[in-house]
């Protein structure tokens, strides 16, 4: 077994556990991400464009594909990987962390459907013009910013290169 699989092996149940949960996170925003895409066909079918809310659902639902897709799953990913290679310390804070980019991402999932109807896809992260969703990126942008904080206080310690262990966690700091 390699020592990254070992690494894996040997964390504590509640490491494990908020891991699963970033993996759930990710796996959401995809599927969430894979239902917008079917809005966004609907939206482009003329006899049924018309049962969609707002008048441009179409990039609306594009800019929420875009987001949940590769925004929420890429960070779901990193959170997972400052779980895996930090420690249980913080765990409530680290709990808090995940609970909060969970929520971001409901609330971005469900911004179209609120009223969020008024595009902007010329940023490199597309939004919708609206209080709510700018609040469903705050919120999504705490929580990952919470979590990497907690993984950078408990690793800012341990910045010696001795093993491939180590320089895992030295480019997850870096980054």
């Amino acid at each position: 077994m390699s020592r990254f699989a070992a690494h894996v092996a040997g964390l504590d149940s509640r490491q494990k556990q908020r891991a699963v949960a970033w993996i759930w996170l990710g796996v959401s925003a995809l599927l969430a991400g894979g239902l917008m895409s079917l809005m966004l066909v609907i939206a482009r079918t003329p006899a049924l464009q018309d049962l969609l809310p707002g008048t441009d659902f179409f990039h609306v639902a594009l800019v929420v594909h875009v987001d949940l897709t590769v925004l929420v799953w890429f960070m779901a990913c990193a959170g997972l990987a400052w779980t895996v290679f930090g420690d249980a310390r913080y765990g409530a804070l680290q709990n808090i962390a995940i609970a909060l980019a969970a929520a971001g991402a409901a609330m971005i999932t469900v911004a179209p459907f609120i009223g969020a109807d008024r595009p902007l896809m010329n940023n490199y992260v597309p939004v919708l013009r609206h209080p709510w969703f700018y609040a469903a990126l705050i919120v999504l942008g705490v929580g990952l910013t919470l979590q990497a904080c907690l993984f950078l206080a408990q690793r800012w310690r341990s910045f010696r290169i001795v093993d491939r262990l180590d320089l895992v966690r030295f480019a997850l700091s870096i980054a």
